[in-house]
């Protein structure tokens, strides 16, 4: 069960990160 945790948390970080990278494209394309 820890190993799997560990994947769903660095799923999560991976997801925040795309977020981020398309804000800052958008703005950038405004």
């Amino acid at each position: 069960m820890h190993n799997t945790r560990e994947v769903g948390t660095i799923r999560v970080v991976k997801h925040e990160s795309k977020g981020r990278i398309n804000k800052r494209l958008r703005i950038r394309v405004e």
